[in-house]
C-alpha cells in the first residue's frame, strides 16, 4: 500500500511474523542501521488492561506504560493495535549472493572489514546455510554448506545505494564467483524476499546472542563451529549505526549493544531431531562465548528457556513498577519474559 509512494514501515525480514509481537520486541529491520529499531517508530498503542479497560497510550497519555510496552518483556496487557511512522525508501539495492563454504574465511574477513565503517544506509547479514533439497531452492545451494551475504542498501540523497552496494559486493565477488547472485535495484516491497524466509511456519529451534567485534580469532571460531553444527542457519547480522544509538522518547529497549546479532536455527525433520539441533546450536554458542556481550535482542529470543538479557537493573525495576500498577493481581504474569529482567 505504501511502497508506491516511496514509504515503508520498519518491517522485518519475514512476511509471516506477527506485526504486534515484532514491534513490541524491538523489531530489527534491514533499514535499521539508518532508522533504528522498529519499536522506536511506534506512535501509539491500544491495549486491553487486566481490569478490562481499553487504553490508547503514547508520549502524552500514560507515557510510562507506553515506554514499558516497547521492549519491557510483556505482562502489561494485550496490545490490539499500533500506529507507526513510515520512513522514506524511494528505492533500494537488495538481494543475496551465495558462495561455496570453502571461500568463507576470506569472505567473512572482507565483510567484517567493510562493516567497521559501513554507511548507515546499508544493513546486511553474513550467513552459513545448510539448506535441504526443498521445492523452490536452487539445487546449487543444497549440495552442502554455502555462504550467503544478503541485506538492503537504501537510496538516500546523501549516499547512493548502487555505489555503496558495489563497494560492499565487488571485493566479495572478486574472492570467488558466486553460485547465485540476486542483488538488484528495486523497491521496498522486494526486501521481504531478500532473506528467503519460508512462506509458511516450519518446526525449528533457534539460539541468539549479541556479540562484539570478532577479529581473526572470532571469525575462525565462528566458521569452525558453523561448519560442524548440524543446523540450517548460522547468521551474523550487522548492528551499529542507528541500532546502537538510544532514541529520545524510545521504549525500554531502544538500542542494541554489540557489533553483530548472532542467530542460529535448525529445522526439525528427517535426521534432524530436537536433540541434534540443540547440540548443534550449543557448538556455536560455545564458540562465540568469548565475544558474547551478555545481552540479547528481544526480537530474536524465541522461548523462555533461551538465555536472555534485554536491559540493566534500573530499567528492569522501572518496568516492574509499571507492571505492578497496571496488573496488580498478576493476571498476565505468565506472559512476562523473565530472562529479559535479569541484570
Amino acid at each position: 500500500v505504501t511502497a508506491p509512494h516511496g514509504l515503508t514501515p520498519l518491517h522485518g525480514s519475514s512476511g509471516t511474523v506477527g506485526a504486534i509481537g515484532y514491534l513490541l520486541r524491538g523489531g530489527m529491520s534491514f533499514y535499521g542501521r539508518l532508522h533504528g529499531l522498529a519499536s522506536n517508530s511506534i506512535l501509539s498503542l491500544t491495549a486491553v488492561l487486566a481490569n478490562g479497560s481499553v487504553v490508547t497510550v503514547d508520549e502524552h497519555n500514560d507515557p510510562e506504560l507506553f515506554w514499558a510496552l516497547r521492549g519491557g518483556g510483556g505482562g502489561l496487557g494485550v496490545v490490539v493495535s499500533a500506529t507507526v511512522s513510515l520512513v522514506r525508501v524511494p528505492s533500494v539495492v537488495t538481494g543475496a549472493a551465495f558462495w561455496p563454504f570453502a571461500a568463507a574465511g576470506e569472505l567473512l574477513a572482507r565483510w567484517e572489514e567493510w562493516c567497521a565503517d559501513a554507511p548507515e544506509n546499508a544493513s546486511t547479514s553474513f550467513r552459513v546455510l545448510n539448506l535441504p533439497p526443498l521445492p523452490g531452492i536452487p539445487p546449487q545451494l543444497t549440495a552442502g554448506p554455502v555462504v550467503c551475504l544478503d541485506g538492503a542498501v537504501v537510496d538516500t540523497a546523501k549516499t547512493g545505494a548502487s555505489r555503496v552496494a558495489a563497494d560492499l559486493l565487488d571485493p566479495l565477488r572478486a574472492v570467488a564467483e558466486p553460485l547465485l547472485d540476486t542483488w538488484h535495484l528495486g523497491g521496498p516491497e522486494e526486501v521481504l524476499a531478500t532473506h528467503m524466509d519460508p512462506p509458511d511456519p516450519v518446526p525449528a529451534l533457534s539460539d541468539h546472542l549479541l556479540v562484539g567485534e570478532l577479529g581473526s580469532a572470532g571469525r575462525s571460531a565462528f566458521l569452525e563451529a558453523a561448519g560442524k553444527a548440524s543446523v540450517t542457519i548460522v547468521e551474523l547480522r550487522q548492528l551499529g549505526g542507528a541500532f546502537a544509538r538510544p532514541r529520545p522518547g524510545g521504549g525500554a529497549v531502544d538500542a542494541l549493544r554489540g557489533a553483530y546479532a548472532y542467530f542460529g536455527a535448525g529445522m526439525i525433520g528427517g535426521p534432524a531431531t530436537p536433540d541434534t539441533v540443540h547440540e548443534g546450536l550449543a557448538v556455536v554458542r560455545d564458540a562465540l562465548a568469548a565475544w558474547d556481550t551478555g545481552f540479547t535482542a528481544p526480537t530474536f529470543v524465541e522461548s523462555h528457556d533461551m538465555p536472555q538479557r534485554s536491559f540493566e537493573a534500573p530499567v528492569a525495576e522501572r518496568v516492574r513498577v509499571v507492571r505492578e500498577r497496571v496488573d496488580p493481581d498478576g493476571l498476565f504474569r505468565s506472559d512476562v519474559v523473565r530472562g529479559a529482567l535479569v541484570a
